[in-house]
């Protein structure tokens, strides 16, 4: 009897490499990629070297190398992106330098910003004081300087609740700061990086449609519709 998933044989490399990154994310241990990934390619070798009275008899031998190649490329991206969310608090305020790499979002007292620090290769999120950036605000690509504590994201300590440090952590996002009025500077650096530069020209659009005096639903429809801008949608919507 033919074997149904001859058909599809992506499928067991998409299995592979799910096997990978969650051996990673749960294990975090990112020596073993090397070993899956060291041990499939030397089966892959080994299996050009066969003799060829033997050659149908392990012809299972260069399939086993690409699954367990596989596996180690899925839990070394794995690896590479905990490295990214992994970060040792100090408890104290220093100076870091920011690039906005986000549209604002804006609370109740605070405008949150998305900001990756070059200096650290880290991402967090920074929530400025409402009053501190009426006067001028940051786009996607702007570099500023900032005085502030890291502290580490919380959830809000119900057991039903979304958990937001869980998911912050995989975006990539170590951590919060907030930001007083009088601790930040913009350097009136720019980055040239061609997403900043999109983010941008999405933020000049978003602007244009507020300036139609559209409702809440209809803008947060229309900018996620054309601009797969959804944080203003709400839950329900």
């Amino acid at each position: 009897m033919r074997n149904p998933l001859s058909k599809i044989p992506f499928l067991f490399l998409l299995l592979s490499l799910i096997v990978g990154i969650l051996f990673q994310y749960y294990f975090k241990n990112e020596y073993i990629s090397i070993v899956f990934f060291l041990s499939g390619t030397m089966a892959m070798l080994l299996s050009y070297f066969v003799p060829k009275d033997r050659r149908f008899s392990l012809r299972w031998l260069f399939g086993l190398g690409v699954v367990l190649a596989t596996v180690g490329i899925g839990a070394f991206s794995t690896a590479h992106r905990q490295h990214l969310s992994e970060y040792t608090f100090s408890g104290t305020r220093n100076l870091y330098r920011g690039i906005v790499t986000d549209s604002p979002q804006e609370k109740a007292k605070t405008v949150a910003y998305r900001v990756f620090l070059p200096d650290e290769d880290k991402q967090v999120v920074c929530y400025f004081q409402r009053d501190s950036l009426i006067s001028e605000r940051l786009n996607p690509g702007d570099e500023f300087l900032f005085y502030g504590e890291v502290q580490p994201f919380r959830n809000m300590g119900n057991p039903d609740d979304f958990d937001y440090v869980r998911y912050m952590y995989n975006q990539n996002f170590i951590g919060s700061v907030y930001v007083s009025s009088d601790a930040y500077r913009r350097t009136r650096e720019v980055s040239s990086n061609l997403k900043y530069q999109a983010l941008r020209c999405r933020r000049a659009i978003l602007d244009f449609y507020k300036a139609l005096d559209l409702k809440e639903t209809e803008y947060a429809v229309l900018s996620a519709l054309t601009l797969g801008y959804q944080n203003e949608l709400s839950d329900n919507l």
